[in-house]
């Protein structure tokens, strides 16, 4: 019997048995450590009561809240693994949502290819490594889910499922409106009515917040001009166009595929030796799924349309921030499935193309994560920090982020609020804590970050940390200007390297934002 059910289940134990070896010891990063300081200070009663003047924006998504981030609250610092358990049933249940939903228009072995494509797509590693991210693919794969139910005229689920994933965080739109889609292209105009009312109603609830609780939502600007709307639409079209088909594609699969460690490459070699050996095909796809695909063009244009209002997120596949990446990904993952051909290479280039860099991006979180650690710790028994003056201003170097080959992947003293959190036991007599980087600059004897949009007086106390070494240096204004006139700026975006060109002039137009990476 027992053998039995491992037989009728193998390919699921496979799954999960897989997802654990890429994220175990992946861990906490970015904002993580930011909402665990948080909930720390939250009573329980706190926690549980939806308020705006408590949560702020997460009243925006409150299953999120109570489902997800529930771990932040009582886990905390502690037992990391718990975190990593959580993404590993996070991910084997969505690519079992979007699987199912999948099956309707293609036979199990393509549904099933498409479904870890989408899931595990390598352009956004930061929803599989990154706790915070899982709020990108949750929504998408209960609302698939949804729409599977629908499909099958099952209506009850169908509406369940549809409240849960529109209403558990505000990535949900997209796929709510863009999925509903498949309706309007099959002229069932009931069914799309149907699907899309939850979507609906988190709009309306959304829009609520944001007019009588300004506080907690604070993405969309009180006031949307035309012009600006279309500039970032036309940045959102030709970001994401770049990320799938322009060099940073290309450049984020070698070096990913770079960061592969040697058991990696021996489990690797095991599966290819598999492929190379059965005879098995891909099914053939007798005809395309026109409304499936046409839909999930849809969920791309209103993802755009959304950053477009919110003038947030411009595509890139480096940095956390290319977990929005996850809308485009969906329909990439679907037309590469449909349009793969049956033949046995067909499988071995899939696997190679795509195991090779997920693969290689397990490696590299875990490999950050370790040091991360190691770096948390170090500073916690700081010596240094433990004896530094009262209202100090402190300059923290090395580790601003994480490299993926010559990209400055993933943040760390970067990021001001992060770096808060990681020295806040040092921050008790009025200290403070910023990262060294190149977007600093003194004005009007004020330290301004040019990115954040922040500011910091300038102290009688001024001190450099090296957390590479655990030193910590005095320093006078004048030095301190030096240091910031000779640091690099960070590496983002290989288009970076036509600084002074008119390409920069371009970018800086459509996206004002951006103007800090040429700096």
């Amino acid at each position: 019997m027992f053998g039995n059910l491992i037989n009728q289940y193998k390919i699921h134990i496979f799954i999960f048995f897989g997802l654990g070896y890429l994220i175990l010891g992946t861990g906490l990063h970015g904002d993580d450590y930011v909402e665990i300081m948080k909930m720390h200070d939250f009573s329980n009663f706190q926690f549980f009561y939806p308020s705006p003047y408590i949560h702020e924006h997460y009243i925006l998504g409150l299953p999120a809240h109570y489902l997800l981030f529930w771990a932040y609250k009582f886990i905390g610092y502690e037992n990391l693994i718990i975190y990593d358990l959580i993404k590993v049933l996070v991910h084997g249940i969505c690519i079992f949502l979007i699987f199912k939903f999948l099956t309707n228009y293609f036979e199990t072995d393509r549904a099933l290819a498409g479904s870890i494509l989408f899931i595990l797509f390598p352009l956004h590693d930061a929803t599989t490594y990154w706790y915070m991210a899982l709020v990108y693919i949750i929504p998408a794969a209960l609302l698939s889910f949804s729409c599977h139910h629908l499909l099958n005229n099952s209506w009850l689920k169908s509406f369940l499922y549809g409240l849960l994933g529109a209403s558990f965080f505000y990535t949900s739109p997209p796929f709510v409106f863009g999925l509903g889609m498949i309706f309007v292209f099959q002229r069932d105009y009931k069914k799309f009515l149907f699907f899309i009312s939850p979507g609906i109603l988190y709009v309306c609830y959304y829009f609520y917040i944001k007019i009588y609780f300004s506080f907690a939502e604070k993405r969309i600007g009180d006031s949307i001009d035309l012009a600006s709307f279309l500039k970032n639409f036309v940045a959102q079209i030709l970001s994401s166009v770049e990320s799938y088909l322009g060099p940073s594609f290309f450049l984020k699969i070698f070096y990913a595929a770079g960061s592969l460690e040697f058991i990696s490459i021996i489990i690797l070699g095991i599966i290819f030796a598999y492929l190379l050996k059965t005879k098995k095909t891909l099914s053939t796809v007798s005809k395309l799924p026109k409304s499936l695909i046409l839909s999930l063009f849809c969920v791309v244009f209103f993802s755009f349309v959304i950053f477009s209002i919110t003038g947030y997120y411009n595509h890139s596949p480096f940095n956390l921030g290319n977990r929005t990446l996850i809308y485009t990904s969906f329909i990439t993952s679907i037309l590469i499935i449909s349009f793969l051909p049956s033949k046995k290479r067909s499988l071995v280039f899939l696997s190679v193309f795509f195991l090779l860099p997920v693969f290689g991006l397990s490696d590299y979180w875990k490999d950050w994560n370790s040091n991360q650690k190691l770096i948390i710790t170090s500073i916690d028994q700081s010596a240094a920090l433990a004896d530094l003056p009262p209202e100090s201003l402190v300059f923290v170097t090395d580790n601003l982020y994480h490299k993926l080959g010559a990209f400055d992947h993933i943040e760390f003293f970067s990021m001001s609020w992060n770096t808060r959190t990681i020295f806040n036991k040092f921050r008790s007599q009025g200290s403070q804590f910023i990262g060294l980087t190149s977007y600093l600059k003194i004005i009007d004897n004020k330290v301004i970050d040019q990115k954040l949009s922040e500011s910091y007086q300038l102290k009688k106390n001024l001190f450099l940390y090296e957390s590479m070494t655990d030193k910590l240096i005095q320093i006078s204004p004048s030095e301190l200007r030096n240091l910031m006139l000779d640091k690099k700026p960070a590496f983002r975006h290989w288009i970076q390297s036509l600084r002074g060109t008119k390409v920069e002039d371009i970018i800086t137009k459509l996206s004002p934002r951006l103007a800090y990476i040429f700096k």
